[in-house]
């Protein structure tokens, strides 16, 4: 009897083992979730480098927000032009680049924020502004990049899930 508890006992404790690996592994990329874009959001609120109300969430990160991609590898923030030059005079170690005709300065090593000023429409999540799915369709068929396509098809068949569900579920 002593025998089996024991062989149970490290049964369960290799799959324990194994479990925690597992997370390790998915952990030491760095793709981070819903909950991790929040705690990051927070921190550079808290940390006054940008208020709520001066910037919105967009793309993938907007994404992950509303639960139609699983992680992303970097925060991306929208901001005006008067936000971008606040920000990146109230911080010598900030440096704005251009990529793409677009201006950034990386606030971390995850986050970067964008200059933009085209016009967007954005609800809240979790307290913070986040781009409507319907406005982030209307840019992404406007750019209509081969990415723009894939993201566009990814977005109708998690909104058209979440609407057969929905249905579903009302029966």
């Amino acid at each position: 009897m002593n025998n089996n508890f024991s062989t149970w006992r490290k049964w369960i404790e290799s799959l324990a083992n194994n479990k925690n690996k597992k997370l390790e592994k998915e952990r030491v990329s760095d793709k981070m979730i819903k909950g991790d874009i929040v705690k990051e959001l927070n921190s550079i609120c808290k940390e006054g480098v940008l208020k709520k109300t001066e910037f919105w969430l967009s793309n993938k990160t907007a994404l992950v927000m509303y639960g139609i991609k699983k992680d992303v590898d970097y925060i991306g923030i929208n901001c005006r032009r008067q936000i971008f030059k606040k920000v990146l005079n109230s911080n010598k170690s900030y440096v704005a680049r251009k990529v793409n005709k677009k201006r950034i300065i990386d606030i971390k090593g995850n986050i970067l924020l964008f200059e933009d000023n085209r016009p967007y429409k954005a609800c809240i999540i979790e307290g913070f502004r986040v781009e409507t799915i319907n406005s982030i369709l209307s840019k992404k068929f406007f750019y209509g990049t081969v990415k723009d396509f894939r993201d566009i098809k990814q977005i109708e068949e998690e909104i058209l899930r979440k609407k057969n569900y929905k249905e579903n579920e009302n029966e």
